[in-house]
C-alpha cells in the first residue's frame, strides 16, 4: 500500500492531549465544540482528525505515484466542477471553526459514504443501524484504522485521550469510525465515543443506538413519536403536503429495523453497563456556537433557524451538555491491521512532520 499524502493538515505541537476523530467536516464541533472550547482555554493541545471527503486526493496520489509524479494538497477536489467547488467550500468553512477555536487538524480524505462504490449487499448494512460494518468495509476499514493507530502512536499525549463518534443515529461513516474506534490499536490508549449531534438531540436515535451496542437498560421510545422527531431531524425543510409521505418512510423504515434487531438478537452482551459522562458547557456555549455557525452550508441545514441552535442544544433539564460514553469491557470488533498498512501510514506521518517543521 502506497498512501496518498495528506491533502491538508496544520500540526503545531509534538503531541496532543485529546484526538478527536471526526467522520466529517463538522461533526467533531457539532459534538464536541464545548468541551473543545473549555480544553483549549485550560491549554490543552487538541488535534481534529477529519477522516472522510470526496476520496479523490487518495486517487490522485495513486496516479501521480503510477506517473512519477507528486501530488498536490488541491488534488482533492474531484473532477466534477460542481462537487469540487463545494468541497472547497467545506474546507474554508472547516479553516474559520478550527481558527475560532484554535485547533490543528489532519484531514485523511478517505471517501464517504455517498461516494464510495456500492453493492446491494452494503446498502443493506447501511440501512440496518444496528449491523456492522467494519467487516464488510475490507481494505477500506483497514487502511482507516492503519491511519488513525499511527496518528495516535505518535500524536497523542502519554496521558491523552482519544474520542471516537458513538454512532448515533443512521450514517454510515460515523457507524464505522465507532467499529474502528473499540477495535483500535494500541489497545491501552484511552478512548471514550462522544454522541454524534444533530443525531444525538433525537432521543430516539440515542436510545436505539446504546440498546443496539449492548446497553442493558434502554428500551425505545414509543415508534410515533419517535417517528415524528426523527423525520423533523432527515426532512427540516420539507414542505407541509409531503410529511405524510416522509412520516410514513421514516415510521416505515424505523419499525422494520426495530423487528428486525429484535429477530436478530445481536446486540453483545456486556458485563458493564457504558459510563456516562456529561460535560457541561454552558459556560462555552457562545464558543461553541460561533464555531458551529462557520459552518454555513451543513448548519443552515439542520438548524434552518441559526437564532435558534442553543434551543436545540439544551438538554431535557435546561442545561447545555455534551455526553460521551466510556466501554470499560466492551468486546471490540476483529480488525487485523496489516504491518505493511501501519508502516506505510507511519512513513507518511513522518513525511508530514518533516515538512512541517522545515
Amino acid at each position: 500500500m502506497a498512501p496518498a499524502p495528506y491533502p491538508w493538515a496544520r500540526l503545531r505541537a509534538a503531541r496532543y492531549d485529546h484526538v478527536y476523530v471526526s467522520p466529517h467536516m463538522d461533526d467533531a464541533v457539532y459534538s464536541c465544540g464545548g468541551q473543545i472550547a473549555k480544553a483549549r482555554a485550560e491549554g490543552a493541545h487538541v488535534l481534529v482528525v477529519n477522516v472522510f471527503g470526496t476520496g479523490a486526493s487518495q486517487q490522485a496520489g495513486d496516479v501521480a505515484r503510477a506517473r512519477g509524479e507528486g501530488a498536490t494538497s488541491e488534488s482533492a477536489g474531484t473532477s466534477a466542477g460542481a462537487v469540487f467547488r463545494d468541497m472547497v467550500q467545506r474546507k474554508r468553512e472547516e479553516q474559520a471553526a478550527m481558527d475560532r477555536l484554535d485547533l490543528d487538524f489532519v484531514w485523511l480524505d478517505y471517501p464517504e459514504a455517498l461516494y464510495r462504490p456500492k453493492r446491494l449487499g452494503a446498502l443493506g448494512r447501511y440501512a440496518l443501524s444496528y449491523a456492522a460494518l467494519a467487516p464488510a468495509a475490507g481494505d477500506l476499514a483497514v487502511r482507516i484504522a492503519a491511519s488513525l493507530s499511527a496518528l495516535a502512536t505518535r500524536l497523542l499525549a502519554p496521558a491523552g485521550l482519544l474520542h471516537f463518534p458513538l454512532g448515533i443515529g443512521f450514517h454510515p461513516d460515523h457507524r464505522l469510525l465507532h467499529e474502528i474506534g473499540r477495535a483500535l490499536t494500541p489497545a491501552s490508549a484511552p478512548r471514550c465515543f462522544y454522541e454524534d449531534v444533530p443525531y444525538a438531540q433525537v432521543e430516539s436515535l440515542r436510545r436505539d443506538r446504546l440498546r443496539y451496542l449492548g446497553h442493558p437498560a434502554m428500551p425505545p421510545t414509543p415508534l410515533a413519536s419517535s417517528t415524528r422527531a426523527i423525520d423533523r431531524l432527515v426532512f427540516p425543510h420539507a414542505a407541509a403536503w409531503k410529511r405524510p409521505v416522509t412520516r410514513l418512510f421514516v415510521g416505515g423504515h424505523l419499525a422494520g429495523v426495530r423487528a428486525l434487531f429484535a429477530l436478530a438478537r445481536r446486540a453483545p452482551e456486556l458485563g458493564t453497563a457504558p459510563r456516562l459522562v456529561e460535560h457541561d458547557i454552558g459556560a462555552v456555549l457562545p464558543d461553541k456556537l460561533a464555531a458551529m455557525r462557520a459552518y454555513e452550508s451543513q448548519t443552515a441545514h439542520f438548524f434552518p433557524d441559526p437564532n435558534a441552535i442553543a434551543d436545540a442544544l439544551r438538554s431535557a433539564d435546561g442545561r447545555w451538555l455534551e455526553r460521551s460514553w466510556i466501554f470499560a469491557d466492551a468486546p471490540a470488533p476483529s480488525l487485523a491491521v496489516p504491518p505493511a498498512y501501519l508502516a506505510a501510514e507511519q512513513a507518511r506521518l513522518d513525511a508530514l512532520l518533516a515538512s512541517s517543521q522545515r
